[in-house]
């Protein structure tokens, strides 16, 4: 072999390895960018989660990070949190006390207090009020004794105007209640913001 064609295929291994390197170099730092970017986005639903209004995580609420990560409406997630806070703690107990405890007609109280059904829970009929009266009623211990609160990840889905997830409280005595959460995703004059609907 002349020296001619070792210096072309010298050349042309130099120029491959050359290519090589460059394609490993561009590999790399694509990795990186990826690493860099996600290593953001944990830090921005950490920070995210840490702001509610008091400056406090929400006790009780197993992984807020979910909801960080999956809500896109325009309701504020501090708000959210706050508000699934408030059912467990304040409105299941008056639902307790006021339907359960005191054996009323459900259907007497439903059409009673329509309107703070519908503020509190986003509930318009009685059907529905039913079951989670029914739900509330099947916790053999006391209402307020919850030990956590999640929301299940892969239960995000976008239902028309809602995002709708499933949410459980899990008390003491292991019972839960499983419901399904409905968060507007646009301002509306119409809507309600949020709906609290048991499962099944």
């Amino acid at each position: 072999m002349n020296s001619r064609k070792v210096r072309i295929l010298l050349i042309i291994f130099v120029i491959l390895n050359i290519v090589a390197m460059i394609a490993i170099i561009n590999l790399t730092n694509k990795k990186n960018k990826e690493i860099e970017e996600r290593i953001a986005r944990q830090n921005n639903v950490q920070v995210e989660i840490e702001k509610t209004s008091d400056g406090k995580k929400v006790e009780g609420f197993k992984n807020p990070e979910v909801l960080y990560r999956n809500y896109r409406g325009y309701i504020p997630k501090t708000e959210i949190t706050e508000k699934i806070k408030i059912i467990v703690d304040q409105y299941f107990p008056i639902l307790y006390k006021d339907v359960v405890e005191s054996s009323v007609n459900t259907e007497e109280y439903f059409n009673k207090y329509k309107a703070s059904i519908k503020n509190r829970f986003g509930i318009t009929d009685f059907e529905t009020f039913s079951k989670l009266v029914g739900e509330v009623g099947k916790i053999n211990c006391d209402i307020s004794d919850y030990i956590s609160y999640e929301l299940i990840e892969d239960s995000f889905v976008t239902d028309g105007e809602y995002t709708k997830a499933t949410l459980v409280y899990t008390y003491s005595n292991g019972q839960s209640i499983n419901l399904d959460i409905y968060m507007l995703n646009e301002e509306s004059d119409t809507e309600v913001e949020y709906k609290i609907i048991p499962r099944g």
